[in-house]
């Protein structure tokens, strides 16, 4: 009876473990939501979807938004210009990334690490920062070329690399954390994001 009672253990656990690499194998959709942190702190969200090659690995694509991805050099060079110029900026630089890349996963029963690197593209739009003097007036438009010029719209590389863990809730439904650094690479100045983000979403 005993060793009946073991049998039936192991063939339990040898299940769950299969179950748990067959969900890895198959693919995901998922919203996503979280914030970047730079020289400003914003929220993000958007989807991502995968597609299982194997037991471990998982290809990725995913959209964003980004509600504001002012930071790194590019805002230092912003600062520094509005500084000599004696005005102060206001309003937000919002960014779209799209891309896809590749999932390394380790899978566990309930938890699952995984390592992740996304390459894409990523629309910045600087045209809705606003200028002020002491006064509070718009004086964007009497700024000097070289300041106007990083107020644009413009489409830059982007790479992602995450460090996450998955929770696989049930046969069908799943949660993830991660913690991304992404680079934005503009042509003036690259822009530096550090992101926690999470996503919940289901498993086909």
């Amino acid at each position: 009876m005993r060793g009946r009672g073991c049998w039936i253990l192991s063939t339990g656990f040898i299940l769950l473990i299969s179950s748990a690499s067959t969900a890895q194998e198959r693919g995901h959709a998922a919203g996503v939501f979280g914030w970047t942190y730079g020289e400003q702190t914003a929220t993000m969200y958007g989807g991502q979807f995968g597609v299982g090659l194997g037991d471990n690995f998982q290809i990725i694509g995913s959209i964003e938004r980004l509600n504001d991805v002012l930071t790194g050099r590019y805002a230092l060079l912003l600062n520094n210009i509005s500084t000599i110029a004696d005005v102060d900026i206001q309003g937000e630089v919002p960014g779209t990334y799209g891309g896809g890349g590749a999932r390394f996963t380790f899978p566990g029963l309930a938890a699952s690490p995984y390592l992740q690197a996304e390459f894409g593209a990523t629309q910045t739009d600087a045209t809705g920062l606003v200028f002020r003097n002491d006064d509070g007036d718009d004086v964007t438009a009497e700024l000097p070329d070289e300041l106007k010029q990083l107020l644009v719209k413009t489409t830059s590389f982007s790479f992602i690399l995450s460090a996450g863990i998955r929770f696989d809730l049930s046969s069908n439904l799943l949660a993830e954390a991660s913690f991304d650094f992404m680079d934005i690479l503009t042509e003036r100045e690259g822009l530096g994001l550090n992101r926690l983000k999470f996503a919940v979403g289901v498993r086909f």
